[in-house]
């Protein structure tokens, strides 16, 4: 393998592991609720500065940005599964689509501890990117920025006006939370379970759902991939920096009236997303995501080139490497930290403390990525993976050379 492939492998798999630290603060901040948190926790999670300190913090860098993050680098691999198979005259299509099924299963089981589960919605959204592999690269770039500017929000609501189909959730994430807070780890995996039908039309739905942003993540990271750049990171560090400083300006924009000119919500027209300007306001919010996502991952990218950098950044390879298993052990972590059928602190930690606990946690996953793969070449979930991929047990021990 070249040495511009095993920088390109170590970026991703550092900018995977980075992106994964985000969506572990995210939920852990949320609590693991996958809803907006009830009223009446909202007094317990701000007593003090601090508090306001980590939920700010959290707010204007984490989220919305990680998310999107991790789901461009899902279209980068994406890429990289069907031209590494293209190379060796491989047709991986077939394949690709039995990978999301097996996805889909670990989402499934991941949904039992965690209703907030994404792998489920990137099965989905993964078998349409196929189809896009076809297209010509700027025919991929056309469609991924109209999918940002909202057209299938504008198409929708045109239709449908204030009446999107999707099927209400109020009752179930109500029922979810009383199963969270009082319930046995059997009824919260029921409530989770009556919740799927809801949730997936709600991320399907062009007005608020994530579908379609997902999608546009999922073009954006396959044009990358596409690109060669990370083939060959130094030849193209000029437009790295030039999308990087653009991001920035306009993020730095978006942040501007956000406060000065709608007063420091988004949902400053219309709570219920019932006008036409509110369907603007909800494009300017993934705007404002997308700015600070291309901000995170070309700054990575570029600080990654740096030789005094790279070293630290190298730390979360690792942990992007089980990047599967690690965010399937943070839901079980999270749901166990906070919900009654474990610790049952779900309203007795204030902001900051959950923050500084998330960041434990994140150290401990990271420690134990290294210390697993000293001794095994994949994680847990991604040897599940693989093995039932290839419908074959694939070796997992490292061979030990004896000479060393």
């Amino acid at each position: 393998m070249s040495n511009s492939s095993l920088d390109r492998i170590n970026v991703v798999d550092a900018l995977r592991g980075f992106a994964l630290s985000g969506i572990v603060l995210i939920h852990m901040v949320e609590m693991y609720l996958a809803n907006s948190i009830p009223k009446e926790l909202l007094a317990m999670l701000h007593q003090q500065p601090i508090d306001t300190v980590a939920d700010a913090f959290v707010y204007w860098t984490i989220s919305g940005k990680f998310f999107s993050l991790f789901s461009l680098l899902f279209g980068l691999s994406f890429f990289i599964q069907m031209d590494r198979a293209a190379k060796k005259g491989a047709d991986f299509k077939l394949k690709f689509l039995w990978r999301l099924i097996l996805l889909a299963g670990f989402g499934f089981l991941h949904r039992l501890f965690y209703p907030g589960d994404i792998l489920i919605i990137y099965a989905l959204i993964g078998v349409v990117l196929i189809s896009f592999n076809y297209l010509n690269n700027r025919m991929v770039f056309s469609i991924g920025i109209l999918l940002f500017l909202g057209l299938g929000r504008y198409i929708a609501f045109a239709i449908w006006g204030s009446n999107p189909i999707v099927s209400p959730m109020e009752n179930d994430m109500e029922l979810g939370y009383l199963a969270m807070k009082n319930g046995s780890f059997m009824d919260v995996a029921l409530a989770s379970w009556n919740r799927l039908p809801g949730d997936i039309n709600w991320q399907l739905t062009p007005f608020m759902g994530r579908a379609y942003l997902t999608l546009g993540y999922f073009l954006i990271g396959m044009l990358l991939g596409k690109s060669r750049w990370l083939e060959n990171i130094g030849k193209h560090l000029k437009t790295l920096r030039m999308i990087m400083i653009t991001s920035l300006i306009f993020y730095i924009g978006s942040v501007f009236i956000h406060l000065e000119l709608l007063g420091g919500t988004w949902s400053v027209i219309s709570n219920e997303y019932t006008n036409w300007p509110s369907m603007f306001m909800l494009t300017f919010f993934d705007l404002h995501c997308l700015f600070f996502t291309l901000f995170l991952a070309t700054g990575f990218t570029l600080l990654f080139e740096k030789k005094w950098a790279t070293k630290t950044l190298n730390i979360l390879s690792p942990y992007g490497r089980m990047a599967l298993t690690n965010y399937v052990m943070q839901s079980m972590l999270g749901s166990f930290i906070f919900f009654n059928w474990g610790l049952g602190l779900l309203g007795k930690l204030r902001a900051a403390e959950i923050f500084g606990l998330a960041i434990f946690i994140l150290i401990l996953q990271v420690a134990l990525s290294h210390l697993w793969l000293k001794h095994f070449k994949f994680g847990p979930l991604e040897w599940l993976w693989r093995s039932l991929t290839y419908f074959k047990i694939q070796p997992i021990k490292k061979m030990i050379d004896k000479n060393y």
